[in-house]
């Protein structure tokens, strides 16, 4: 991870490898740099995972899950 900046974004797509996510303004990560997912439904507990950028366009990017995280 580089960095503790943290961005609110859109889920495009979830799946049990990764998710596609809309690409927030100010994003600077690269692919492969990792990630850390909070994804937040209602108030209480997040579900976390750690995740790999594996692409990205204008906007969309795409996480690869690491399993067993």
């Amino acid at each position: 991870m580089r960095g503790a900046a943290a961005f609110l974004v859109q889920i495009g797509d979830l799946s049990k490898g990764g998710a596609c996510i809309k690409r927030p303004r100010g994003w600077s990560l690269n692919i492969g740099d990792a990630v850390l997912v909070y994804l937040l439904n209602e108030i209480g507990p997040a579900m976390t995972m750690e995740a790999n950028v594996v692409w990205f366009r204008d906007d969309e990017i795409g996480l690869n899950y690491i399993p067993g995280r």
